[in-house]
């Protein structure tokens, strides 16, 4: 190898550590931020982008709250669930913790990059849930 071409990897290693230290004290500092509020904002990370032939995960629940229509809008820390956006409908399926098994109806994005999954239960925050598509 070249001498450039090591000191390229080099800088290009070191520069992407970086980036993931920056970015893990940005989602810490939000998370800190707004946890005082009572709420975790936190953008979902999307499985289905990295596992599109996948159907069941786990997940734990960061937030749910109860919706005017009767059903419960449960953010994840992670999901499968295609939410609707550019024309394609939701994925649906279920949530399941203990002896609850929610069905999911509807799958939306907010601003924040949270995904709602609309479900007919509530889960507890931090509740460690399985999600399975349908």
């Amino acid at each position: 190898m070249h001498y450039t071409e090591i000191s390229l990897e080099l800088r290009l290693f070191y520069m992407h550590k970086y980036i993931c230290a920056l970015e893990d004290a940005l989602i810490l500092k939000y998370t800190f931020m707004n946890k005082a509020a009572g709420r975790y904002f936190m953008k979902t990370i999307r499985l289905f982008d990295d596992y599109p032939y996948e159907k069941t995960f786990t997940a734990k629940v960061l937030a749910c709250t109860a919706r005017e229509d009767g059903l419960y809008d449960v953010v994840l820390d992670r999901t499968l669930f295609f939410p609707e956006e550019g024309g394609q409908s939701p994925d649906a399926g279920f949530l399941s913790h203990a002896r609850i098994r929610a069905n999911v109806c509807d799958v939306q994005e907010n601003k924040a990059g949270e995904i709602l999954h609309a479900a007919d239960c509530p889960f507890e925050e931090g509740a460690e849930v399985s999600g399975e598509i349908s």
